[in-house]
């Protein structure tokens, strides 16, 4: 249930922490830019009922702008003709439509001029601008503790993991003393075949039977000469030493053609009238403010070249001393918006 007046309401439900909203700023139009910080605070007298109390905020930069210009008497009409701007960038101002106007470099502008001719502080306006282009700050949450896992394992996977190791022990052991065994059987066979190779041969009778026996010992120490590597004793074969041809290494480097810089433009502007500008190149901004008539400005850059004049008409613009015609298609009123690349004035 919900009674009571304007400033002061009364709910019957359970109290809350606090409640922000936007209050009317008249019965008959909604204003965003004036809003109204509700606290809410719990009633002493009456358990479980809440008062919501509305506090009035100051009102925003657009609020400011329109106030301002209010109070000066101006139309949005008049502005538009001192500022030499175009009427939907006045409005978009005064209902903070930035996202319509392109980058802020060029809001900061208009808005100091703006301010600048209402009697504002440029500074304060360009700053409380400065506070809505700021992100919102990132809320990080905080990381959960991972939370232990217990791993219950069954009997029979335990006694399944002894046997293979136990297993592997054993296979180990049987590779470990059995090359062992074998090592052992090798070093005897060949002491034995070396004591019986250097045992000398009986000295008997000459008989058949020891002729023979010569003749065997005598095969058997040809096939052993016959076994043995063959050693070279002979020359060693000449090596090769053909003369290896001087390489010039003193040959100038091949050198490799520089890129062509970029050509700096030369930009003349005569005002007839009295306009905004601003204009920056490739690396930095050049030019920016408004610009009395009877004014000339020379400047030189590096394209492209970004330009906004926001009295088209009056101004006439040059290009290495070239006249420049800006294309019908980048005016919108008298507010003109274009580039130039400096391809056609290479």
């Amino acid at each position: 249930m919900l009674y009571g007046s304007r400033n002061r309401w009364e709910i019957s439900r359970q109290p809350t922490n606090s409640v922000t909203s936007c209050a009317l700023h008249s019965l008959s139009q909604l204003r965003p830019a004036n809003c109204w910080s509700r606290s809410v605070t719990q009633a002493s007298d009456t358990p479980g009922e809440i008062t919501i109390q509305d506090r009035p905020v100051g009102p925003g930069l657009g609020e400011k702008l329109r106030i301002g210009r209010e109070q000066k008497s101006l139309s949005i009409e008049r502005v538009s003709e001192a500022l030499h701007l175009d009427e939907t960038i006045i409005r978009a101002l005064e209902q903070e439509s930035f996202e319509a106007l392109g980058a802020p470099v060029y809001i900061r502008g208009h808005l100091k001029a703006y301010a600048q001719l209402l009697g504002l502080s440029p500074a304060a306006i360009a700053s409380e601008y400065q506070d809505l282009c700021d992100p919102e700050p990132v809320v990080v949450q905080a990381l959960r503790q991972p939370k232990a896992v217990s791993v219950s394992v069954s009997p029979g996977l335990w006694a399944g993991g002894a046997l293979v190791i136990l297993l592997g022990l054993l296979l180990g052991l049987y590779v470990l003393f059995a090359g062992k065994d074998f090592s052992d059987t090798v070093s005897v066979k060949s002491g034995v075949d070396a004591q019986v190779a250097d045992e000398p041969a009986p000295i008997g009778s000459v008989t058949d039977n020891a002729v023979q026996d010569a003749g065997e010992v005598s095969v058997s120490t040809m096939q052993r000469i016959i076994a043995l590597p063959e050693t070279v004793t002979g020359p060693l074969p000449p090596m090769d030493t053909t003369e290896v041809d001087d390489v010039d290494i003193g040959a100038p480097p091949v050198e490799l053609p520089m890129p062509m810089p970029i050509a700096a433009l030369r930009l003349v502007l005569h005002f007839n009238q009295e306009s905004w500008v601003e204009i920056s190149d490739a690396n930095q901004r050049l030019l920016f403010g408004l610009q009395r008539e009877g004014y000339r400005r020379e400047i030189s850059g590096e394209p492209p070249f970004n330009l906004l004049i926001g009295n088209a008409r009056g101004v006439d613009l040059t290009i290495n001393d070239e006249p420049f015609e800006v294309p019908a298609s980048r005016v919108n009123g008298k507010v003109a918006r274009f580039t130039i690349t400096g391809e056609d004035f290479e």
